[in-house]
């Protein structure tokens, strides 16, 4: 009996230290995971700054394509048919440039990227036949900036939509 006593003395003290450093230890552990888990979501994995890039790189593409923005960046051409044909040429060069961008993007922005791009494209060919048959370039550019201050840009909706999907991605 006495030997029990003694051994329960002993005993004791060395399970209630292992059950307190058990306790301590596992919120230190909890603590770290927790901590682990903070950094992860602060910093942008490497699809994330690819996401991040790739959006970029289509927002610049939108504005590059901008009626008003295109005009002022394309030089004008004697010929008004080569000019409209140098815009167009000049949106279809700006998007094949970035095709490579649609695997970082949602498919619904890109198919909304996809449409402004023809869009655009078809605005220009509309300022074209809103013209008389003797046009010239400088009457295409002209045209070109005066229907754009009249009506939204093809582009506006998809650089929403871009805008948006950034938000989402925080």
């Amino acid at each position: 009996m006495i030997d029990l006593l003694e051994l329960l003395k002993y005993l004791v003290p060395v399970l209630l230290i292992a059950a307190i450093l058990c306790y301590y230890f596992e919120k230190i552990l909890r603590a770290l995971e927790n901590l682990l888990n903070f950094t992860e979501n602060k910093h942008p994995t490497e699809l994330n700054v690819y996401q991040l890039q790739a959006y970029e790189r289509m927002a610049i593409f939108l504005e590059r394509i901008r009626p008003t923005q295109l005009v002022r960046r394309v030089d004008l051409l004697e010929n008004p048919n080569l000019y409209e044909y140098s815009l167009i040429k000049t949106i279809q060069e700006e998007f094949e440039h970035n095709v490579s961008q649609q695997i970082y993007i949602h498919p619904d922005t890109w198919q909304l990227i996809f449409s402004a791009k023809n869009m655009t494209q078809n605005f220009i060919k509309n300022c074209k036949e809103n013209l008389n048959e003797n046009f010239t370039s400088e009457q295409l550019r002209d045209e070109v900036i005066a229907q754009s201050i009249n009506e939204k840009a093809p582009s506006s909706d998809a650089l929403l939509k871009l805008q948006k999907d950034i938000q989402a991605l925080k």
